[in-house]
């Protein structure tokens, strides 16, 4: 009887252990599924929280666009409504055209029905007092609007249509600066909250995984624990290729940003800004400006297709810009048909005025050359040396930018100057004054400095030439469209005159289709030059050479 009962106690004992490692290890199955179970949808819901705040930002940086500009108008075709909203939201161009007024509210809300009607996702924007009776809060926005008042930064959740399920998310809307050129006569301040959008997306597709995948998971750990350990792989692997896959597009995306911010700042500026997250303003003492403006532009831009004048202006800047960077010259910014543009910053330079002058007169001979009947452009073009503070201005759009009386008085020279002429101030003139020919002009007065020298840079030259051989100069020995063969070093180039000076100056362009880079030191060399049409034969120096849309120029002095 007692044996009996021992053996019964001892099952029991078996059983009771059997149970509890049984239970042990079922819950450590359950919690490894638990965890899974959250961890999954913990990453399905930061997903959709992402999804959600790339697509607001997106409606917030397409208002912004919009707000920037006040509106922007767009050509009105047949059963195109005007928004009601607006006073006088209706344009006429000289050509019969009707534009009407798109503003960021308008604009979102089309967006969004766009967006709805491809199957995309639905927004709206809304705020607890709306102008717009399409505006007006769901009892969800409306507890939304009233926590955001109370500081709560963004909301979201899910609701249930029927048999479909869509995430819901809502942010507040800020005052920006730009939004005060509408709404200040409201009463609107920059920073106030003024509304938000809410987002809002079918994710039943997305339930539906989640629920298959848990049934999946659950039945594999029922079935057989060993499997545990394949799915966590599975899950693991999964989830690293997404991380993956994000981190590419971050990467992909710092680029794009480290290279557009290249295209704002210069690179040493740009290299402090991401090293420390500021660029200190510098004082730099030897630094030449140059300011330019079109010639008749206000007048030219009256006649010519808006897209085709910013077309003709981004052709003329870009190879301003490609003059300026050869000549290590920075371009600071343009307003309109102004063109700024420094050298000796943020890079000291020894030589600044002489590349500044060198860019100059590139510059000019390649309007001077343009072969386009429709548009010939003239510009005026003034230079001045002295001290300028150069830093950033802004902190959500960097501009790096110059300040001084330099560059006031660089303006200056600008508007004083003439058609096709470079005018530099006696400061620019007494750093260069052995390096080129210039005509002294009278003293001009000049708003708030008084009496100023100035100078017009007279020819292309960029080294003075002796007496001797400005006796044997003569132009007409070359007239325009001559054909010339000139022989640098052991090589032969044939070449046609395109500009010629009464000093014996000479501008050539080569015919030669497949030519490389000459070689700079051959810069000042002597040459020899012969006139395929009488074989006349002459010494002269190369004193300039420069590429522009893939044609190569020699500056020749004879």
């Amino acid at each position: 009887m007692q044996k009996r009962l021992s053996n019964m106690e001892s099952q029991k004992d078996w059983a009771i252990f059997t149970l509890s490692i049984s239970f042990v290890f079922v819950t450590i199955i359950l919690g490894i599924l638990i965890g899974m179970l959250i961890s999954y949808n913990r990453i399905v819901n930061a997903e959709l929280l992402a999804r959600s705040r790339a697509d607001f930002d997106n409606i917030v940086l397409s208002r912004r666009w919009n707000a920037s500009y006040g509106g922007v108008f767009v050509e009105k075709t047949e059963g195109m409504l005007s928004n009601p909203y607006l006073v006088n939201p209706d344009i006429t161009t000289i050509d019969g055209k009707v534009y009407t007024k798109k503003n960021p509210a308008l604009m979102t809300r089309e967006i969004s029905e766009i967006a709805e009607r491809d199957g995309f996702f639905q927004f709206h924007i809304t705020s607890l007092n709306p102008l717009n009776p399409g505006n007006t809060p769901d009892a969800w926005e409306t507890d939304a609007l009233t926590a955001f008042a109370e500081g709560l930064a963004e909301d979201m959740t899910t609701e249930s249509d029927g048999d479909d399920t869509f995430f819901r998310y809502m942010a507040p809307l800020v005052t920006e600066e730009s939004c005060l050129k509408c709404h200040a006569i409201q009463g609107y301040k920059e920073g106030d909250i003024r509304g938000g959008i809410s987002i809002r997306f079918n994710i039943s597709d997305v339930k539906k995984s989640i629920r298959q995948n848990n049934a999946l998971v659950i039945g594999f750990f029922v079935l057989i624990a060993l499997s545990t350990v394949a799915l966590l792989f599975i899950f693991v692997s999964i989830l690293s290729k997404k991380i993956k896959s994000k981190n590419e597009t971050i990467l992909i995306e710092r680029d794009k940003s480290e290279k557009l911010l290249l295209n704002v700042l210069p690179a040493r500026v740009a290299s402090d800004l991401k090293e420390h997250g500021k660029a200190e303003p510098e004082v730099f003492e030897n630094v030449s400006v140059f300011f330019s403006d079109i010639v008749g532009f206000t007048d030219q831009s009256s006649r010519i297709n808006p897209a085709k004048l910013i077309s003709e202006l981004n052709r003329l800047f870009t190879v301003f810009d490609e003059i300026m960077e050869e000549n290590q010259c920075e371009r600071i910014k343009t307003i309109g048909d102004a063109y700024l543009a420094v050298c000796g910053m943020p890079v000291p330079n020894e030589n600044h005025a002489k590349h500044m002058i060198n860019s100059a007169i590139e510059i000019r001979d390649y309007l001077s050359n343009l072969e386009d009947d429709k548009m010939q452009w003239k510009i005026r073009i003034g230079i001045h040396s002295g001290s300028v503070v150069g830093g950033i201005v802004g902190v959500k759009k960097y501009i790096y930018d110059v300040f001084g009386d330099t560059i006031n008085t660089a303006s200056r020279m600008e508007s004083n100057s003439e058609p096709m002429h470079i005018n530099i101030s006696e400061t620019t003139y007494k750093l260069t004054r052995n390096d080129y020919d210039f005509v002294e002009r009278e003293s001009t007065e000049v708003k708030g400095k008084g009496k100023m020298a100035m100078y017009f840079v007279e020819n292309t030259s960029t080294t003075r030439t002796s007496s001797i051989a400005h006796n044997r100069r003569s132009s007409a020995r070359f007239p325009i469209n001559t054909a010339i063969q000139i022989v640098i070093g052991s090589d032969n180039y044939d070449c046609e005159a395109v500009d010629v000076s009464a000093d014996g100056g000479m501008l050539l362009v080569a015919k030669n289709k497949k030519i490389g880079r000459i070689n700079p030191d051959l810069i000042g060399g002597s040459i020899s030059m012969i006139s395929v049409l009488n074989e006349d034969r002459i010494e002269g120096k190369l004193v300039r050479y420069f590429k522009r849309e893939d044609k190569h120029y020699f500056g020749i002095q004879y």
